[in-house]
Formats: C-alpha cells, structure tokens, sequence
C-alpha cells in the first residue's frame, strides 16, 4: 500500500510539473501571440500615418500647385484687360479725364499689375530671393507698359508716350513693393 501511493504522489506530482510545464507553453506561446499582434498592430498603425502624412503631402502640393495656377491666371486676366483697355479709342469719358490725370490711371493701373506679378512670382519661384524676384516683376511690368505703349500707338485716337511708360514703371514698382512689404 505505501507503494502504491508513494507512486500515485509520484504520479501526481509528475501530472503537476508536466501540468505547470504546459501551462508556461501556453503562456510563451499566448506571449509570442500577443508580440506579434502587436507588433502587426504597430505596423499597420505607421502603415496608417504614412498613408495619412503622403496625402497630406499631396493635398499641400495641389494646394500650392493651384495657388501658383491661380496667381498667374490672374496675371493674364489683368494683362488682357488692360490690352482691352488700350484698344479703346476713347476708354473714360472726357469728363472723367479732365478731373484724373492720366499719370495716376496708368500709376494704379500698373500698380495692381505689379502686385499680380510680385505674388506670382513668390509663389512660383519662392527659391530664389526676393530681389531677385523684384527686379523680375519689375523688368516684366515695365516690358509689358512698352508693349501696351506700342499696341495704343496703332488705336485710332491714341498715341504712345514715354511719360506713360514712366507712370506704368512707377506703378509696378509701388505695386509690387506692397508686396514685398
């Protein structure tokens, strides 16, 4: 008899080691699960934020692309109003023009223009500086004046000036220092 329980507590001590064995596979297994989940769970998260940083990117991009568009649009527009303007023989009544000279017309005229041209500038070229990009608009504005100069001198009641020319690179210069200031 004591044989025999000396082997059945052999045998259930037996069954609890081989028990509390199982159990700690159990846990290093469940461990490894949860590891691995884990780190599943830490990858599809940065999977996540770079998906949401690269469309935040693209988002900033198309947004910068259509602020460049839309400042030059605007540019052109300006640019063909004022050949609109200079194709008319008569383009304010004459009893406006007895009260504005016509140096402050061009002088405001030219000054949007430079402000157009300084903004679009910035944000197309913003690696370079900013008198770099100042000279530029100035150089383009006062082109632009000559050739408007130019078209005017073939409208019938028109003629073409130096002193205009003046007033339109006065303009742009006022215009776009606005911007740069």
């Amino acid at each position: 008899r004591t044989e025999v329980r000396r082997q059945k507590a052999e045998n259930r001590k037996q069954k609890t080691e081989d028990g509390k064995q199982r159990i700690e596979v159990r846990k290093q297994k469940t461990e490894g699960i949860r590891q691995r989940t884990e780190n599943r769970g830490q990858r599809a998260e940065d999977r996540r934020w770079r998906m949401v940083a690269s469309k935040s990117l693209k988002k900033k991009n198309l947004r910068n692309k259509a602020k460049i568009l839309f400042s030059w649009l605007f540019v052109f527009l300006y640019a063909a109003f004022i050949f609109f303007l200079s194709s008319l023989p008569h383009p304010l009544p004459e009893r406006f023009q007895k009260y504005v000279s016509d140096w402050i017309l061009h002088g405001v005229e030219y000054g949007v223009f430079g402000f157009l041209l300084i903004r679009a500038m910035v944000f197309s070229f913003w690696k370079h500086s900013m008198p770099f990009l100042f000279m530029m608009a100035l150089s383009l504005g006062v082109l632009y004046g000559v050739s408007d100069e130019w078209h005017q001198s073939f409208v019938p009641n028109r003629r073409a000036s130096a002193q205009d020319v003046a007033a339109d690179g006065l303009g742009v210069f006022l215009g776009a220092l606005t911007w740069v200031k």
